[in-house]
């Protein structure tokens, strides 16, 4: 089974969608989706105060769930980066779901949603839908990369089908890991790339610019050469994120010199 087909993970529209969002607002508290993982994890302690999700259209309130399970997150992390790609899979049929163009928009821009704890109204963005062409092209998508993990599947003992299954997310574990790593370990904000509230900006001021912004929440993860197959190039996520996102993955190595020279001429300060 190949974990990094084309139609696995999400189809191609939802990874745009959500990628777009996370590399314009790279660890901002409202806006990246994938740092708010609210009650399940939590990445920083301002999401004890129930913040906005602008990505989700709703709160992340630090619930009864949440108040109970977090202090016990640095255990069952690794657990959950185990099975994170089924997640994934959720997501990918959740936003088919929302951006059908032929159920109409069920999320409108303008729609009100009040925080029941402080009473505080926030606006909904609308989700945007594809064409019918594009909406349906990921439809057949993803049903064909079911359709051919089924066939696979199907041609086993259901002891060793389950277990492919298994071990071919278990593995995919570490990349989920390797990721969130290049994050989470860094800066946050409360909105935008670094706009409001950032906990250190280098130029002295409330808020970093979108370059320095972006030196400060993403990092590298440094390995031997022989290592890049495994982490398919991600683990180069300052140069995946900072100029050069379409970058072919065998080249992002090659890139890091130019990121810090980069960096250095235009005081940009790490």
């Amino acid at each position: 089974m190949n974990n990094n087909s084309y139609s696995d993970e999400k189809n191609a529209d939802v990874h745009a969608f959500h990628t777009y969002v996370h590399h314009s607002a790279t660890n901002s508290l409202h806006d990246d989706p994938d740092i708010q993982h609210m009650p399940l994890l939590c990445f920083d302690e301002r999401f004890g105060d129930s913040k906005w999700s602008t990505y989700h259209g709703r709160y992340m309130p630090l619930d009864a769930i949440g108040q109970k399970l977090l202090p016990y997150q640095h255990w069952y992390y690794y657990p959950v980066m185990a099975v994170a790609r089924i997640n994934l899979y959720i997501q990918s049929f959740i936003h088919l779901a929302r951006t059908c163009p032929f159920l109409g928009d069920r999320r409108k821009a303008g729609d009100k949603v009040i925080d029941e704890t402080t009473g505080e109204v926030k606006e909904m963005y609308a989700w945007p839908t594809p064409t019918p062409t594009v909406w349906v092209a990921s439809v057949i998508s993803i049903s064909f990369y079911w359709f051919m993990v089924y066939s696979f599947l199907s041609q086993l003992k259901m002891s060793t089908a389950i277990a492919s299954f298994t071990i071919c997310h278990l593995t995919s574990g570490l990349l989920h890991v390797q990721i969130l790593l290049s994050h989470v370990a860094m800066h946050y904000c409360e909105d935008g790339h670094g706009t409001s509230e950032a906990i250190t900006a280098p130029n002295g001021n409330d808020a970093a610019g979108y370059y320095e912004w972006q030196a400060l929440s993403t990092m590298d993860l440094d390995c031997h050469p022989w290592m890049d197959w495994i982490y398919g190039g991600l683990q180069f996520q300052l140069e995946h994120h900072f100029l050069f996102p379409r970058v072919p993955r065998w080249q992002l190595r090659k890139l890091c010199a130019l990121t810090n020279h980069f960096l250095q001429s235009t005081m940009c300060l790490l």
